[in-house]
């Protein structure tokens, strides 16, 4: 598997903590250079964020004709009164909560979704349901986009990621608090199906992306 390593996005010395923070998604990078190359004659891609995505976030992506659709799956699993308890890791009870969050099958499949800074926050046993309705709402050939951590420890709540109109990341720091599952590529492949993994990065933030495509 190809694996780069990919820092901060270099600047002058003299930068504020903000402009410090940003980097480059080079699964993102390639993930919107594709489908931009094969996308639709009558509009842009469609992208789905499970996440909490920043208002600056919609607006680049919409300067460029795309349109976001936003699920904050945690969010919304914990505000359904349910929580992250143990009883989410199995399917009967995880698969009923994600889809009532997730947007219908009748809405047009996507063509990249955004799964950053995610599953770790999930129980491991979670990920084959969470990519079965995932696969229902992409056809053959999009993109997932995940992060996963390899360091020990990680901030208590996922990470805000702002998406500005370069493409360019503007990530919210957060004090490594709680211990990190460090995901295996093995183990997220296994669980991912019908999804492969297609590149890998390793990110000095202490994030791993894996840039994921749909097979048949």
């Amino acid at each position: 598997m190809f694996s780069k390593l990919f820092g901060r996005s270099e600047g002058n010395q003299g930068s504020s903590l903000d402009e410090e923070e940003r980097r480059r998604s080079p699964a993102l990078d390639e993930a919107i250079a594709y489908g931009e190359a094969h996308q639709p004659e009558d509009g842009g891609l469609t992208l789905l964020d499970l996440g909490a995505a920043h208002g600056t976030s919609l607006e680049s992506f919409g300067r460029r004709g795309h349109r976001i659709h936003v699920c904050d799956l945690l969010g919304g699993l914990r505000r359904d009164g349910g929580g992250l308890g143990p009883d989410l890791a199995t399917p009967e009870v995880f698969g009923p909560r994600t889809e009532e969050l997730l947007p219908d099958l009748k809405t047009p499949k996507f063509h990249i979704g955004l799964l950053w800074d995610l599953l770790d926050y999930l129980p491991p046993e979670t990920f084959p349901t969470l990519f079965q309705l995932l696969a229902q709402r992409m056809d053959e050939g999009s993109h997932l986009i995940i992060q996963v951590g390899y360091q020990r420890k990680m901030p208590a709540q996922p990470r805000m990621q702002e998406v500005m109109e370069d493409l360019s990341l503007r990530v919210q720091s957060g004090e490594p608090q709680i211990s990190c599952p460090r995901h295996r590529e093995t183990q997220i492949g296994r669980s991912a199906t019908p999804f492969r993994v297609e590149r890998s990065f390793l990110c000095k933030n202490g994030l791993m992306e894996y840039l994921m495509v749909r097979g048949s």
